[in-house]
């Protein structure tokens, strides 16, 4: 919530709270206090879904920071050692064990990583061999 929304949404609620305390016996008062109390717990519920969902996306960014942690040193270090001790047999499978840059987007490293784990099980057996 930005600082402009959050002053105006205080402001509303100092204006219920002295709606409330200096109650007149006015017809369209009661509707009016009573619109406003609405829109504020309107707002607070909007407020709120809206801390949850920054939790949220803190949370997943996290998440995706110690999954590349844990990826890409050692298990796609580990094929990629693999495959260059293959590649001294074979060229062309040196290449397709390739360790992804270190740079690459979080999308480019999940990619790459599949790829490499097709690769690796289709060729099981000659991996495992070593």
């Amino acid at each position: 919530m930005n600082a402009q929304l959050r002053r105006r949404l205080e402001m509303a609620a100092r204006a219920r709270d002295f709606l409330r305390a200096h109650q007149m016996d006015g017809v369209g008062q009661d509707l009016g206090l009573t619109k406003l109390e609405q829109l504020l717990e309107h707002a607070e519920n909007l407020a709120t879904q809206q801390r949850v969902g920054v939790v949220v996306e803190r949370s997943a960014v996290k998440q995706r920071q110690e999954l590349r942690r844990a990826l890409q040193p050692r298990i796609l270090g580990y094929l990629s050692a693999v495959g260059a001790v293959v590649g001294t047999q074979n060229a062309e499978l040196a290449e397709q064990f390739r360790m992804p840059p270190p740079n690459t987007t979080h999308q480019g490293l999940l990619t790459m990583s599949r790829a490499i784990l097709e690769r690796a099980t289709a060729q099981k057996e000659l991996l495992v061999k070593l």
